[in-house]
């Protein structure tokens, strides 16, 4: 069968391809842990991600391919999100399978001597240790819709343990999205940032302290990518090229300004 190349991806731009009804990804240090991962999400009930099948003859990390559709919309105020991805209803989709993931890796033990993948570089901040192992970079284009519905998560390459809140604040950020108004991308400018960051609150169940904490997750996991996305850059790693060229420092700078100016609208 031909391999075709699937969209999306920051880290491995072209490299993740179809292959018939399935995926094939590079495998990476941290693959047979995703692949165990998959495994005890669809055994504890969670349908919404990809089967996980192993290994190829080329050694690729094999997926079940889930029939459907992502947003890509360019970065910034000039990309255009679809009608169908940025309903207050899908923003509620987002959290409650969110919630389903962490509900069910509550039970998932981390077997010793795992080594985390790194090729997003310096992503993750300090403070966001924890041993609840999550997704993390619940982004746009790594959810697929059917009929403006959502039926996958796709790309568990960043899964560690972390804070919940953590990986609460990185999907916030990018489906709220957390970002000023003027930034607000042509699909979503009849949006208020602050009332659907309440809502997404809501649908996690989050009290006014762990709003707080959200938001200071989101601040800090910004000014680290503000250094993190510059480097991998210039490490020639295309998806990072796209961003800096896309004028990522100015847009990542004005984020986190909104973000302490608005952060008691957003936590009351």
């Amino acid at each position: 069968m031909t391999d075709v190349p699937l969209r999306g991806g920051t880290a491995n731009v072209g490299a993740v391809v179809r292959v018939g009804d399935t995926v094939r990804r590079p495998p990476h240090s941290s693959s047979e842990i995703v692949q165990a991962f998959l495994r005890h999400l669809r055994e504890a009930g969670v349908e919404r991600v990809p089967e996980p099948l192993g290994f190829d003859d080329d050694g690729r990390e094999v997926l079940g391919y889930i029939p459907g559709e992502a947003a890509h919309p360019a970065f910034g105020p000039e990309g255009v999100m679809p009608s169908w991805a940025a309903t207050d209803r899908t923003l509620v989709e987002i959290a409650v399978l969110q919630r389903e993931l962490h509900d069910a890796a509550a039970t998932f033990s981390v077997p010793p001597g795992v080594i985390w993948n790194q090729a997003a570089g310096n992503y993750f901040p300090l403070s966001s240790r924890g041993s609840l192992v999550c997704h993390n970079d619940i982004c746009v284009a790594n959810v697929v819709f059917e009929r403006g519905n959502v039926v996958g998560l796709v790309d568990f390459d960043y899964l560690r343990p972390v804070d919940r809140l953590f990986d609460i604040a990185v999907a916030a950020r990018h489906w709220v999205p957390l970002v000023p108004p003027a930034d607000l991308n042509q699909g979503m400018r009849h949006v208020d940032p602050v009332e659907r960051f309440h809502l997404f609150c809501e649908a996690h169940e989050l009290a006014a302290d762990a709003r707080r904490a959200v938001i200071d997750f989101v601040i800090e996991f910004l000014e680290l990518a503000r250094l993190n996305v510059p480097y991998l850059a210039e490490q020639g790693v295309q998806g990072f090229i796209d961003l800096v060229e896309a004028g990522y420092d100015d847009h990542n700078r004005r984020a986190v300004d909104w973000l302490r100016l608005s952060a008691r609208r957003l936590v009351s």
